[in-house]
């Protein structure tokens, strides 16, 4: 059952971010993910570069802190 004070979001939607209350967070998951032989490769994971790589360049041209 879900609890009353749980806050759903609807992903169908965009949805908007405030600078001020957000980080952007990335993992590097570079030797575990995306290298060959990396413990857990996942084939064709390399299609996240460029997306990732938009991601960050809009999140600093923006002013989020990026970690």
């Amino acid at each position: 059952m879900a609890d009353e004070n749980e806050t759903y979001i609807d992903d169908s939607k965009p949805q908007e971010l405030r600078v001020d209350d957000c980080a952007l967070l990335v993992v590097d998951m570079l030797n575990d993910f995306l290298t060959d032989g990396g413990v857990m490769a996942l084939p064709g994971a390399e299609v996240i570069y460029g997306p990732l790589a938009a991601l960050i360049a809009a999140s600093r041209a923006a002013g989020m802190p990026f970690i």
